[in-house]
């Protein structure tokens, strides 16, 4: 190697040694001073401690409470349990949130970004706060959202990539049922009945013997969605007129009882589940796991689908 190349060698050698140690430097510095801080500092630290959840918006507030076997309830609606997806989403997000930056705001510039804002109150089971947290407007991307962290009055920018819904049936665990038409064997609707012997073929009148087309049913029964529930103590059923007893036997064996109210323009839908004779052995197993959802709970309907269930006929 000549001289000059060998001067070369060692000078970008030098350079790339110093670039180290500036860049373990850095490291070593933001490692060091950088911590994490998350936005939920309490709840971060010790999740366990959690018991309820408000989501205050501008005008309306939705409690969580979390029940003695971990599963979470709506307060406002009668303690019925939440929407997995959504709560999973919401502890996850209050979990592992962390501030971005602190940002410098006027007041006249705050007003805008947190006018329709949502304050996430965390408590321990004494009722004790753990943590609240006001969040504003997301920005751009909608990965994080402008803060106030406490009762400070400083502005964050804070990881928030959830969406918070503020209307409570949204956060229930829906839809009530879904049934797949395919699936479907008979149906019954005030002891009138229509069944196939394959899934392939169309339902018929088991006493006319003719062709039933049962479409909209069961499209409406693809996805019962409800607006609003009742236990079964705060329903009266003496205020309401029962106007048609529905009864859908899918091929496994598993049954759909559902009685349909009415009490003045709001639909009403009771559920009960069983099972026939000769059953899937899984049919059981379902029932079991899933009665909690609707046994002694009353379901308000979309008007909609209530008029679709009600109009229905064999």
């Amino acid at each position: 190697m000549s001289d000059k190349s060998l001067k070369y060698a060692l000078y970008f050698l030098g350079i790339a040694f110093v670039l180290t140690l500036v860049s373990l430097g850095i490291f070593s510095y933001t490692d060091k001073s950088s911590k994490l801080h998350y936005t939920f500092a309490e709840a971060s630290a010790n999740p366990s401690l959690i018991s309820s959840i408000s989501l205050e918006f501008p005008e309306q507030k939705i409690i969580f409470d979390k029940g003695d076997d971990q599963l979470w309830l709506v307060r406002n609606a009668e303690s019925y349990p939440a929407n997995y997806k959504f709560m999973t989403e919401l502890l996850q997000f209050i979990s592992s949130s962390a501030i971005y930056r602190q940002v410098d705001l006027s007041s006249e510039e705050k007003q805008p970004l947190f006018a329709q804002g949502v304050r996430i109150n965390l408590y321990d089971k004494a009722g004790n706060l753990l943590d609240t947290v006001l969040l504003g407007s997301k920005n751009n991307n909608h990965q994080m959202s402008y803060a106030q962290i406490g009762e400070d009055d400083e502005t964050f920018m804070v990881e928030n990539n959830i969406r918070l819904p503020s209307t409570v049936s949204l956060w229930l665990q829906q839809p009530l049922l879904s049934i797949d038409k395919s699936l479907v064997k008979s149906i019954s609707i005030n002891k009138q009945t229509a069944s196939r012997s394959n899934r392939s073929l169309s339902f018929i009148n088991t006493k006319t013997k003719k062709e039933v087309r049962l479409d909209n049913l069961l499209q409406a029964l693809n996805f019962v969605w409800f607006t609003d529930i009742r236990s079964a103590q705060n329903f009266d059923e003496q205020s309401a007129k029962k106007i048609k007893d529905i009864k859908i036997e899918e091929f496994n064996g598993l049954i759909f009882n559902l009685s349909l109210f009415k009490r003045g323009d709001e639909y009403w839908l009771k559920q009960s589940l069983s099972s026939a004779p000769l059953a899937h052995f899984s049919v059981q197993d379902f029932i079991q796991n899933s009665e909690f959802l609707y046994k002694y709970w009353y379901f308000q309907l979309h008007p909609e689908l209530g008029q679709i269930l009600s109009s229905a006929q064999i």
